[in-house]
This record gives structure tokens, C-alpha cells and sequence, in this order.
């Protein structure tokens, strides 16, 4: 008797289950990855001092079709002001954490930041050009602390 009743729980389940996922349209099997974004050194944590710039470690774009930046912006003697950009290229750079004439932001490519102030986690969606490799070119503006990090997360998602 009680394997009847178990087996009918068990096609019970699965057809409200098949019933919501093809009722839902919004139900979508998706994969999440989450990777660092280095500085040149491989640190996690960028230092962006004052009105310097900053290249990032280039990261792969491929395998995803949403991306996003996850990150949080510190200082302890003074505010952040950072502008953030993204750049793209077909090669990777010749030298990590140098300027590349291969790397550039896509026209009509908006900033990920133009003026980071907040020391508060921040998440946005980007949309890449179909090139395979990216990085970040950070530079501090004229108020920006001299001790300003950067922590930054890479999200990208694959549906199946």
C-alpha cells in the first residue's frame, strides 16, 4: 500500500512540475559563473591611487550570453571617484596592465561607471560585442583617494 501511495505522489510531483515549467514562460534553465577580476599582479583588490589609470588583467567574454560586473568601490582616507570603461580586443594584451592600441571601447559602448562614488556593492548588466576577450580600464578622477581599492566580480550566464 505504501509504494502505491509514494508512486503516486512521485507522478503527482512531476507533472505539476512539468506543468509549471511549461506554464512559465519565464522558467528557464540557466548556469551562473562567477569569476575575479584581476589587477596586472593578480590581486583581487585594484588599487586605483588618485588620478591614476588602471588597466585590469583581461578576462575571457566567451561561453556566455548575459553578463555583469559585480563590485564595490573603498577608501579610508577619503572617497572613491572612479571612472570605469570597458575595452575589448581579438588578442590578448602584449602586456597585462599596460595601455594596447588592439584595445579599445566598442563605439556607442556605455561606461560601466562614469563617476563612482558610492562604497556601497553595486551589480550591472553589460552587453559585450562579439569579440572574445575584455578588460576593465579604470581611472581615478581629480578627487579620487589615494588609497582607493576596487573589488570586482565577472557574472556570466548560460541558458540551456
Amino acid at each position: 500500500m505504501f509504494k502505491k501511495i509514494a508512486v503516486i505522489m512521485a507522478v503527482i510531483i512531476f507533472i505539476a512540475g512539468s506543468a509549471f515549467a511549461a506554464g512559465n514562460e519565464a522558467y528557464v534553465s540557466r548556469e551562473v559563473f562567477t569569476e575575479d577580476v584581476l589587477a596586472s599582479d593578480d590581486s583581487t583588490s585594484i588599487l586605483v591611487s588618485s588620478t591614476d589609470v588602471v588597466y585590469t588583467k583581461a578576462f575571457s567574454l566567451t561561453k556566455g550570453e548575459y553578463f555583469a560586473l559585480s563590485y564595490k568601490a573603498t577608501s579610508t582616507i577619503g572617497s572613491p571617484s572612479l571612472l570605469i570603461e570597458l575595452q575589448q580586443s581579438y588578442a590578448l594584451p602584449e602586456t597585462e596592465g599596460l595601455t594596447d592600441a588592439n584595445w579599445v571601447e566598442p563605439e556607442n559602448m556605455p561606461d560601466i561607471e562614469s563617476d563612482l562614488t558610492a562604497e556601497t556593492q553595486k551589480h550591472k548588466s553589460f552587453s559585450p560585442l562579439p569579440l572574445p576577450y575584455g578588460r576593465l580600464k579604470i581611472t581615478g578622477s581629480a578627487t579620487n583617494s589615494e588609497d582607493t581599492t576596487l573589488e570586482i566580480k565577472l557574472n556570466k550566464q548560460l541558458n540551456g
